[in-house]
């Protein structure tokens, strides 16, 4: 504290005031960001988030110590400074670079919310909303079931942080820390999916920022996946499987001759063979045969080697079927078993076809016939039936969110879809799919150009996660690899990793470039979001 003045104040002034006052007496600017904290009976500081309420209400007494504290120019606070007990080298002090250029500490496994963060800071009307304050004015610090602003503020701390231009990387351990305390699931640091977090946060964190997300782009079995599943449910089922009386197709009341070999795979009858024809009369009594194939009780291994069974067969009753010891011996030569000659098609590796995002649209807003199993409820006779749904677009979002789906998870499988979808980086045109009367003088309101990118590279199990962005400033595309942040050219941004897709309207594009002219005056705002009134009916 370097200077103190001391002011008087009714008890029905707003704490808005006691700023505003503040701001005059330290001949403080108010476009810089100021906030107040009280000093308690305990001695330490209490912050005065809430500037809307009295003092009364704010339970400030006569004599107390506010304190106003400016943010820095590098975008923090020194408070937090303080707290955190770090102390800046003279080159990091010294650093100037291109705002928004920043990179993220990855706090470990956090690489999923640094892409998160990555993409939301290069969505231009967010970051400008944040920037320029205009935040402040939405907070709520009332609702008993909201989260006071805590995730909006921490949220704004990053962003002035990493377009100050002052940073190479941050670290987000206060972001981090926020997200875990209000949504449960992200505590810790496990792996975690960033589309996740984009959707707590712009759905139940930011729900002030209109951000919209087109569902996801679903693919269909093939045929070929559709075989595989009925032949696992088969054998899941227990349809597959012989009974005792009848091992592999043969059957121990077969009156018919005994025959088994590597070319037969099957075990006959246990009767001798009869033949009325004249022979050798010393023909030996043929004595009963072993079957070539057996049933065996097995652990959750699939291990069939009894030596070594010791778990409790009635706990885990698995059966196997497997060749028996001995006749494996006479019959089954392995050098001749892989002596086969490999066809062209066993080394054939199907590859999958890409698809382009055109085709992913068409597909969610085609219509469709609902199952049997998922039957439509009608309100007026008051039963399911036979119905068909389809889904169709009345308006268009300025920031359109869209996700890939990347991770398949059936009854019998999982996997990590890496398919090529091919999106464009300029003119996505949802013309065709929107349902509204068209002004077809301004076909930019329908077309989008692509600002941020977030990938996933490995598989279900572990991952990483980056970002491709473009600076809403300079125009350039830069890579974000946690603290890494490199330029990279428009041909690197497709690939197969790509997850999670955001597009700027081009209407919306050209208004922020028209307010960053000098001399140009600001083109009329469009119209608030209504949500009544842009609703949409699916039938």
């Amino acid at each position: 504290m370097d200077k103190t003045h001391t002011a008087e104040f009714s008890q029905t002034d707003s704490i808005d005031l006691v700023l505003r006052t503040a701001q005059d007496q330290f001949v403080v600017s108010p476009q810089e960001e100021t906030r107040l904290w009280v000093k308690n009976a305990e001695g330490s500081f209490e912050r005065l988030c809430n500037t809307r309420v009295s003092l009364r209400t704010a339970s400030l007494k006569s004599g107390q110590l506010v304190v106003m504290e400016t943010r820095s120019k590098d975008g923090t606070w020194p408070s937090q400074q303080t707290r955190a007990g770090s102390s800046a080298t003279k080159e990091e002090e010294e650093f100037h670079g291109q705002p928004g250029i920043c990179g993220l500490t990855n706090l470990g496994n956090t690489c999923f919310m640094n892409s998160a963060l990555q993409c939301l800071s290069n969505v231009p009307q967010l970051t400008e909303y944040f920037l320029k304050n205009r935040y402040l004015d939405e907070l709520n610090f009332c609702n008993p079931l909201g989260m006071k602003g805590e995730i909006a503020e921490a949220y704004a701390d990053l962003v002035k942080q990493a377009w100050s231009g002052r940073h190479r990387s941050i670290v987000p351990n206060v972001f981090k820390t926020k997200v875990g305390h209000f949504a449960s699931q992200f505590l810790g640091y496990q792996q975690h999916d960033s589309q996740e977090l984009l959707s707590f946060l712009s759905w139940d964190a930011l729900y002030h920022i209109l951000l919209y997300r087109l569902s996801r782009y679903v693919t269909r079995p093939s045929s070929d996946d559709e075989d595989d599943g009925d032949e696992k449910a088969d054998v899941e089922g227990g349809k597959n499987i012989p009974k005792p009386g009848n091992v592999a197709g043969g059957s121990s009341q077969d009156p018919g001759p005994e025959q088994a070999g590597p070319s037969s795979g099957v075990a006959s009858g246990s009767r001798a063979p009869t033949d009325s024809s004249p022979g050798p009369s010393h023909w030996p009594q043929r004595t009963r045969r072993k079957h070539l194939f057996t049933l065996q009780t097995v652990n959750s291994n699939g291990t069939s080697d009894r030596s070594n069974f010791n778990e409790d067969t009635q706990a885990q009753p698995y059966i196997a079927i497997d060749w028996d010891p001995e006749m494996k011996k006479r019959y089954y030569d392995e050098v001749e078993a892989e002596g086969y000659v490999k066809h062209d098609c066993v080394g054939y590796v199907l590859k999958k076809a890409p698809v382009r995002l055109q085709e992913c649209i068409e597909l969610f807003t085609t219509m469709e016939t609902l199952e049997k199993e998922n039957p439509w409820y009608c309100p007026n006779c008051k039963q399911h039936q036979l119905a068909t749904k389809k889904l169709d677009l009345w308006t268009l979002p300025e920031t359109l969110i869209i996700h890939l789906k990347r991770f398949s998870y059936t009854k019998f499988s999982r996997e990590k879809l890496d398919t090529l979808v091919e999106f464009p980086i300029r003119d996505l045109d949802f013309s065709e799919f929107v349902i509204k009367p068209q002004d077809e003088s301004a076909p930019e309101l329908y077309k989008y150009d692509l600002i941020a990118v977030s990938n996933h590279y490995g598989g279900l199990r572990d991952g990483h996660y980056t970002t491709f962005a473009c600076n809403k400033d300079s125009g350039q595309w830069h890579y974000f690899d946690d603290n890494s942040v490199s330029p990279v050219t428009e041909n690197q941004i497709e690939s197969k990793a790509a997850y999670v897709l955001f597009y700027q309207r081009q209407d919306v594009a050209s208004r922020l470039k028209t307010k960053t002219q000098p001399g140009q005056s600001d083109p009329p705002a469009p119209p608030a979001y209504d949500p009544i009134s842009e609703s949409m009916d699916v039938n």
